[in-house]
């Protein structure tokens, strides 16, 4: 399966449809295989969790790295369960179960450290600052990228990027908006985010364009949003339209144009249909605050309630907290906000890169 393994990386980072050719075939040619032979292939069980993730096929993604969690430990291979439990600790960040991804990433840092690995090492980072940041804890997230990155040197690499860009939102959720800006170019090698794998540049644009909206530039953010659209296949798994949808509701919700509420739902229904809950509220909560601005009050209201019943189930006290925040002001009848850079649209993707 190596020639396989390698196709389906390339052409995954790449955006190349075919990939979910290839990746079907390994699929296949995987679960055909038994334990004793795929105990000598343990990477590519590492790879299939990777790539299924971002084709957003989760529940396949936790099939193969429990396999392989469940032949590490049988056979004793631990170089390689620091990356099982780090991929595993993604999906779960991925499917809002926040419980879950903590804990899953403080097994793969303990594991790393027993084989010193920095890789996973710094991908578990990754995730325990995204569950600190939909926690509320961002200086907690902040002061976790600048450690891990401080560990991991300057050597370039897929695994570095993912952390300078999660500095980056941890940056943007600690008021510096422009470092933001900074770090995640520096992470994606420029403009057009290269650097990042194809299925998750639409979030990285998406984050562009708010830290844009926090700095009061909308015409900078809307070319941002503009980017995340264009990075969207049309056969692509629906949180990609989701991330782009977003953008373009929150730069729309700058100009207080009245399609942002509408906008804002599609993209809610897109992050539905990719079992992305924490991406759902998100979308929702911006729904509510451009519903209200458009003086749809009771749609608003409606939208909000669904925001805290998705963050409670999700443990993400910090979006529940932004809920309650705004479904108080819409009962009262405050004024609605008139800018994009509200707290709402400040708010972390849910997940990095791998």
């Amino acid at each position: 399966m190596t020639v396989l393994d390698g196709a389906i990386e390339a052409h995954t980072f790449a955006g190349d449809a075919r990939s979910t050719d290839y990746l079907d075939l390994v699929v296949e040619a995987l679960d055909d295989t038994d334990d004793e032979q795929l105990a000598g292939q343990m990477d590519t069980l590492v790879m299939m969790g990777w790539t299924e993730m971002l084709h957003g096929r989760y529940d396949p993604a936790l099939r193969h790295l429990g396999r392989g969690l469940e032949l590490s430990r049988r056979t004793g291979q631990s170089l390689v369960l620091a990356d099982l439990f780090a991929a595993s600790a993604y999906a779960y960040l991925w499917l809002g179960r926040l419980d879950e991804a903590a804990t899953y990433a403080e097994d793969a840092l303990e594991a790393a450290s027993l084989v010193s690995s920095s890789e996973p090492r710094s991908l578990a980072d990754v995730v325990s600052a995204v569950v600190l940041m939909w926690r509320g804890d961002f200086a907690g997230a902040l002061k976790v990228c600048e450690e891990s990155l401080s560990l991991a040197g300057p050597a370039p690499g897929a695994r570095r990027s993912a952390m300078v860009g999660m500095l980056g939102q941890t940056l943007l959720l600690n008021g510096d908006p422009e470092g933001c800006v900074s770090k995640v170019l520096e992470a994606g090698g420029g403009p057009d985010l290269l650097g990042f794998e194809a299925p998750v540049r639409p979030m990285w644009f998406r984050l562009l364009a708010v830290a844009k909206l926090a700095l009061g530039d909308v015409a900078a953010a809307e070319s941002w949003a503009d980017r995340a659209a264009a990075a969207v296949a049309p056969d692509g798994p629906p949180g990609r339209r989701g991330f782009a949808l977003l953008a373009r509701a929150e730069v729309q919700h700058a100009r207080e144009n009245p399609a942002a509420g509408a906008t804002a739902c599609r993209a809610a229904a897109e992050f539905r249909a990719a079992r992305m809950p924490l991406n759902e509220a998100m979308a929702r909560l911006t729904a509510g605050a451009a519903l209200s601005a458009s003086g749809r009050q009771a749609e608003a209201l409606a939208q909000l309630e669904q925001v805290k019943a998705l963050s409670i189930a999700c443990g993400a006290h910090a979006l529940s907290e932004l809920a309650d925040h705004e479904h108080h002001r819409i009962a009262v009848q405050s004024p609605p906000p008139t800018t994009g850079n509200t707290q709402d649209v400040k708010f972390p993707n849910s997940a990095s890169s791998g």
